[in-house]
Formats: C-alpha cells, structure tokens, sequence
C-alpha cells in the first residue's frame, strides 16, 4: 500500500513542488491517518486533501504501478534501499521515480556533466573528453538527453562505462526524438530516469525542474558551457542549494556560449582544465572503487589512418568533403578509414558528418 499512496503522489502532485516538500514532512503512515482537517491544517487546499482523504489517490497509484509493470518499468520510491542516496538527501526529493535500465547504475558513484544546446565546437570536444576519461574510471555520468552537450555527454560515456538520462518526461516519452535511439543503448548500459508519470509530455516547466534532479543524484556537477541563459546554470544552482561542488570549463570571453561558465568561475566555482582537476575533487572515499591510472597500449595506425587523422584538426571541425579535398582521395574510401579511427578512439564524428580529433 506504502508504493500506491506514493506512486499517487507524485503522479497527481509533481507539478507541485511546494505541497510535494509539505508532505514530505509526514510519514506514509501518517498520510493515510490524516483527515481532511489534518490536512488542511498543513496548508493543502481542500481538492488536494480530499484527493487523498478519498483514497483516490491509492487508485491513481495503482493504476500506474500496473501501467509501470506492463511497460517493464520499474517505479522506486524514496523509502527504498534501491533509491538513490544522494537524491534522497535533497529538499524537494520525489517520492518515487520511474526507471528503465540498470537499477544497480543508481547506486554508483555518480557526477553530472551538463551545458547547453547549442555548443560550439570546443564544447562538444570537452565534453566528450571529460565524459569519456572520467567513465572509463568507474564514475556514472549524469546528464539530461537534451540535444547538444548532453547527448555528447551520454554518447561518450556509453562508450566507456555507465550514464544515467534524467528527463523532463515520462520515462516511455523520449526527448527529443531523435535521441530515441540513443536512449536504447543508455538502457543497456546504464538507466534513463524521471520523477514524470509514464505518459507524460515534455513540457517547457519541466526542464527546471528536471534539472534538481540531475544534480541531485551527483556529489558534483560540471558545467561545460553554457550562455547567461542556459538552463545549465539552473542545474548548477540547485547543486550549489544542495551543497554539492560546481566546476566549470573556461571559454573564450568574446564566446556566448562561455558568459554562463565564465561567470561562475568568477563566483567561485573550480575551473576545469583535464579530467584530473574533476579528479582532485572526488571525496576520497569514493575513489577506493575507482581506476585513476588506467593501462593503454600503444595504438597502431595504417598509413591511410595516419594521413587522414593528421588532416583533422583538434579545435575545429572538417567534413568528409573537405578531407578529400585535402587528400585527394575519393570520398567512398575515407568513411572506412574514419570508421577504423573513431573505433580507435582517436576522432568523433558532429552532427552534419564533420569530423574533429579526441582530446588524448
């Protein structure tokens, strides 16, 4: 019954943050003891009340436990072992979240990487470097699927090791769309979660919102570039009104794009040069379970792999055209030559089929 009344909950109060944190206050059992006056004593306006007083709220909930089974979801709530830690120390936690994937991803260590959508070329290299080193040492990278930084930021660590995607929807409504299909392989290798009710859209209100969520299931966040407007920075203030630690990557100070992580630099925030300045932040109790050095072997080349990788610039971009342009070698016989790179972890390929080489 105690799963129901919360599934209830949050499903009919989520939009709600302030009647969410009353009710926090009380136990469940104490929620299902109250009487309408209990509760309109403690601020809930009478539809709420009566909303649960009625016991409609034990149907609506196990209503969506059986849509949530149906769907091979799982719904977890705060009360849990398998809740996350982290996420149950902040004001404003859900009562329960959706879940789809690896549950044993959310018991992990865990740091959140985010910036905006729109993220020049030195953001997409960063980010995936810092995801990219940092995941294959064990750490679960966390971040919110939106288009630019953060699918970057879940591409990489896939890649590497584990990421989870908080969304600003239901777990089944994958936003954006074209990210569909990248969400399938973060199921594999890792969990996509929401504190959203299966069904739910991805509305504009929900982003801010999300944003607690990521930040709240990590002992740090990193910003790695954001416009004085992003709604990165939202994430970072929650993670500072959490107490947890905010890096950011420095920008050129004539880049828009690095006003929102330039300006938290100022405010106090570490800025963050490689993976290892993130390193030096991690409590060092976590970091028994981590690899900070790692064995690579010596990685061998053709000579084609040679001559195209030293056409590819590091903090710019080139399209497979302007590398046959370049080289003089037909386009039909680069793309297997740049498949064998990006396999090797020496390039990554941007949207638009432009190419750039990996930070090492």
């Amino acid at each position: 019954m105690e799963l129901e009344l919360l599934t209830g909950l949050q499903k009919y109060f989520y939009s709600n943050l302030t009647i969410l944190k009353k009710l926090q206050q009380l136990s469940p059992e104490e929620i299902l003891s109250f009487d309408l006056k209990d509760f309109l004593n403690s601020g809930l306006k009478e539809k709420d009340a009566d909303f649960i007083v009625s016991r409609e709220v034990l149907r609506e909930g196990e209503m969506e436990l059986k849509k949530a089974e149906k769907e091979n979801v799982l719904v977890i709530s705060k009360y849990s072992q398998e809740f996350p830690s982290l996420l149950r120390e902040i004001d404003y936690c859900p009562f329960v979240i959706w879940v789809k994937g690896k549950k044993d991803t959310l018991s992990k260590p865990a740091l959140s990487i985010v910036g905006t959508r729109n993220c020049s070329s030195y953001g997409k290299l960063v980010a995936d470097s810092l995801s990219s080193e940092l995941s294959k040492r064990g750490l679960v990278i966390v971040s919110g699927l939106a288009r630019g930084i953060d699918t970057i930021v879940h591409s990489s660590a896939i890649e590497q090791g584990e990421t989870i995607a908080v969304l600003g929807s239901g777990v089944d409504m994958i936003y954006p769309s074209e990210n569909k299909r990248i969400a399938s392989r973060i199921e594999e290798r890792g969990a996509i979660i929401s504190e959203f009710p299966l069904g739910t859209k991805a509305l504009p209100y929900h982003f801010p919102m999300r944003n607690r969520i990521i930040s709240g299931l990590s002992f740090l966040t990193i910003v790695v570039e954001a416009g004085e407007r992003s709604g990165a920075l939202i994430t970072a203030k929650w993670a500072l009104e959490q107490g947890r630690d905010v890096l950011a990557v420095p920008g050129p100070i004539t880049s828009e794009g690095s006003k929102g992580t330039n300006f938290l630099i100022k405010q106090g925030a570490k800025p963050v040069l490689s993976w290892e300045d993130v390193w030096e932040e991690i409590p060092s109790f976590l970091k028994k379970d981590l690899k900070e050095k790692l064995e690579e072997g010596k990685i061998e080349l053709s000579k084609e792999e040679e001559r195209i990788l030293s056409l590819i610039p590091l903090e710019s971009e080139i399209t497979i055209d302007e590398l046959s342009l370049s080289s003089g070698i037909p386009v039909y016989e680069i793309f297997p030559v740049l498949f064998q790179l990006e396999l090797k972890g020496l390039i990554v390929e941007n949207p638009g089929k432009s190419y750039q080489k990996r930070i090492r």
